[in-house]
């Protein structure tokens, strides 16, 4: 046996849930995701704006091991009831289930209803970790970039509008978010979550008929959220309208353009690829149920 205090490294780890980080923790966690997607090829869903800007929607847990940074999440909470966590890691299951156990106090905290792990399909190790603590697989969904060669095939086919949305455009922003186009209230609550910021508005012969968000962090570019309304579907609207905001986003410097979509909408996946975007990534959510107590 070994003599105590000699040969043996003490097990020193570190775990810290904090609201913004500092710069040299950016550069931590950079330098981890570049660790992992040469190590594995890995991908995740973040982006160098969430990681790095203060967000009051956004919290992230750090995980060191002897002062080496092992494990990174980002937890976001756009819906107050539910947070969505991508990981990134690279320890063992004893350690990543104490970074579990400090996102679980966390959720108990906000009060959040579910947590939605978002993991790349390619990654083995945390899909093994997810399903052997018996968290449901719910959907996946698409990474896809912009190949900037189609910019050439672009054609102006339908007449139509983009509008930076305003204090005056909640309501119908809350029924194309979600296809509630009766006469439902819509109470204040629903319209006060109504995140305004970068969101566009397509408006066609005078009626608001789609929605999309355009984030630019540093020449990368995401579109998210975007969808026309049912009626007017097949109709050219969802193609037009993203030509016309992608020729608007190039005519600045970028490095990437890139947008999600569920693996199951057929009709998106086809209209993406038809107009340039390729498949990068395909990245599997699995819903935890909280109990509130």
């Amino acid at each position: 046996m070994k003599e105590k205090g000699k040969g043996v490294r003490p097990l020193v780890t570190e775990i810290n849930q904090v609201s913004t980080l500092k710069n040299p923790e950016i550069s931590e966690v950079n330098q981890l995701i570049t660790a992992l997607q040469k190590k594995k090829n890995l991908s995740f869903k973040l982006n160098k704006g969430m990681i790095a800007e203060e967000n009051p929607y956004v919290n992230h847990i750090l995980y060191r091991n002897q002062g080496v940074l092992l494990g990174y999440m980002l937890l976001s909470a756009y819906d107050p009831q539910e947070l969505e966590v991508t990981t990134v890691f690279d320890g063992t299951q004893q350690e990543f289930m104490l970074m579990y156990t400090c996102l679980k106090q966390y959720g108990k905290e906000k009060n959040n209803k579910n947590c939605l792990f978002i993991v790349d399909q390619e990654d083995t190790l945390l899909t093994s970790i997810i399903k052997e603590l018996e968290i449901p697989y719910a959907f996946s969904e698409y990474h896809m970039g912009f190949n900037q060669d189609h910019l050439t095939t672009f054609n102006k086919t339908k007449s139509l509008e983009l509008l930076d949305a305003q204090e005056s455009d909640r309501e119908i922003i809350v029924r194309l978010n979600e296809e509630r186009f009766d006469n439902q209230e819509i109470t204040t609550k629903e319209l006060m979550e109504v995140e305004l910021e970068g969101i566009q508005l397509v408006r066609v012969n005078g009626e608001i008929v789609g929605k999309l968000k355009v984030d630019n962090y540093q020449g990368e570019v995401g579109i998210y959220g975007f969808m026309v309304a049912p009626h007017i579907r097949g109709q050219g609207v969802g193609r037009a309208t993203l030509e016309a905001v992608i020729t608007t986003i190039y005519k600045n410097k970028i490095d990437k353009l890139y947008l999600e979509v569920e693996s199951t909408n057929a009709r998106a996946l086809h209209l993406y690829q038809s107009m340039g975007f390729r498949i990068e990534a395909k990245f599997d959510y699995y819903d935890e149920k909280y109990s509130i107590t």
